[in-house]
């Protein structure tokens, strides 16, 4: 799964690139198409079975991260088709860390731990430190 994830995040800059030159639904919805048919294929050449890219993690993943607002990379396929040097685009972003002043509010969780969001205890992870931490949420 961790080859569609970095892979859906290349059809999200172009899902964006294509929002930005204002190219409509239908060149979108072309893009997502053949972007999970190549997603498929790889995927399968490198050993995995094909329906394990059409659940949640997989085709609704790619479907969220190229259609969602809150997209960090179909937010800079955006900014990069709106004519900015990849630098400028960069510093425009909008991400999911301390320097952003977008970000929700951390929320204090019952083991102590701080979080932009709540997840159940099945996506938390040790630290180096061997303390708990909740995974980021972020699209």
């Amino acid at each position: 799964m961790e080859l569609a994830a970095s892979v859906k995040n290349v059809i999200a800059l172009a899902a964006g690139i294509c929002d930005g030159l204002g190219l409509g639904d239908n060149t979108k919805g072309a893009l997502l198409t053949r972007g999970m048919a190549e997603i498929v294929r790889l995927g399968e050449k490198m050993g995995a079975e094909e329906q394990t890219f059409f659940g949640l993690t997989g085709i609704g993943d790619l479907i969220t991260t190229c259609i969602s607002r809150h997209s960090r990379n179909r937010n800079m396929g955006e900014l990069i088709a709106s004519g900015l040097p990849l630098a400028e685009a960069l510093k425009r972003s909008v991400m999911v860390a301390k320097e952003s002043k977008l970000r929700a509010p951390p929320t204090r969780s019952r083991n102590g731990t701080t979080s932009i969001c709540r997840l159940p205890p099945r996506f938390t992870r040790r630290s180096s430190r061997g303390n708990r931490r909740r995974m980021r949420c972020g699209i």
